[in-house]
C-alpha cells in the first residue's frame, strides 16, 4: 500500500531538508509531496519527491494546502506532515499511519498543536456535545494526521485553520473509524506559537457550520458555542 506523505511548508526552507531525508528513512512504499505556500529560494532535494505550489496562495491557506495535497498523492494513505516538526524521527513518522496499515483505522490522529493548546478544552468540550463519538479525541487540533483516500473523499475542505476539525468532523459523521495515538510530533515546553483571534474563529466557524449541517444544534445554539470556543483568548486580533 503506497503511503503519501504530504508536507506543509510555508516558511524557513532550511528546516526542509532534513524533514525529507527523515521521511525518505522511513522505510514503506512512500510517496513525498510537498506543498508550498511561498515560493523558497533553493531547489527542494530528494529523489522521488514531488513538489506543487499551493492553488490560492493566501494566509491562513492550510486547508488549501491539505486539500491539494490530497488531490495530488497517489497513495491510498496520506500523512499530513507539517514542516517545522520537532520531532520527526523516521520512526515516529511511521506510527503516524501505522493503525490504518495495521487495519484498526481510518484516520489518525496524533500529537498535539502548541499553537492552539490555549482553546483545546473549550473546544473538546464543544465536540463531545455535538458529536460524543469524538469525546475521547485528546487532541482535536493536532496538525498531524493520516487518513484512507477515500475517508479524506468525503471531507467539506475549510481553507484555513478550520481544515483539521473539520476532516476529523465529516470523516466521523461518515462513519470512517477514528483513532488516536500518543505519539508527540512537536516539543511541549517551547513557547506556543501567537494564536490570533481570526485563526480561533475559522476553528469555531468550522465546527458550527457543520453542527447546524447535521443538525446537532440550532442557530441559538450556534451564537453561544460561538461565544464559548472564541472566550477571552488574550492575544492580538
Amino acid at each position: 500500500m503506497v503511503v503519501s506523505i504530504v508536507v506543509l511548508h510555508s516558511g524557513d526552507p532550511n528546516r526542509l531538508g532534513g524533514l525529507i531525508r527523515s521521511i525518505s528513512r522511513v522505510g514503506d512504499d512512500v510517496e513525498i509531496v510537498v506543498v508550498l505556500g511561498t515560493p523558497i529560494p533553493s531547489k527542494i532535494r530528494g529523489r522521488g519527491v514531488k513538489v506543487i505550489y499551493q492553488s490560492m496562495l493566501r494566509y491562513p491557506g492550510r486547508g488549501i494546502a491539505m486539500r491539494d495535497g490530497y488531490y495530488f498523492s497517489d497513495g491510498e494513505v496520506i500523512a499530513y506532515i507539517d514542516f517545522n516538526t520537532d520531532k520527526a524521527e523516521p520512526k515516529k513518522i511511521r506510527e503516524l499511519y501505522r493503525p490504518i496499515l495495521d487495519g484498526y483505522a481510518d484516520v489518525v490522529k496524533a500529537g498535539f498543536s502548541r499553537r492552539f493548546l490555549q482553546i483545546e478544552e473549550r473546544i473538546r468540550r464543544t465536540l463531545a456535545k455535538l458529536y460524543p463519538g469524538l469525546q475521547n479525541i485528546e487532541h482535536p487540533l493536532s496538525p498531524y494526521m493520516a487518513a484512507k483516500k477515500k475517508a479524506l473523499s468525503v471531507v467539506e475542505w475549510e481553507s484555513g485553520w478550520g481544515a483539521d476539525i473539520a476532516i476529523l468532523i465529516d470523516a466521523h459523521v461518515k462513519g470512517f473509524r477514528i483513532a488516536e495515538i500518543p505519539v508527540d510530533l512537536k516539543e511541549r515546553y517551547k513557547k506556543p506559537s501567537q494564536i490570533y483571534r481570526e485563526s480561533v474563529e475559522e476553528i469555531a466557524e468550522a465546527i458550527i457550520k457543520r453542527g447546524l449541517r447535521d443538525r446537532r444544534i440550532t442557530s441559538e445554539d450556534a451564537d453561544k458555542i460561538y461565544k464559548d470556543i472564541i472566550g477571552k483568548i488574550g492575544v492580538e486580533t
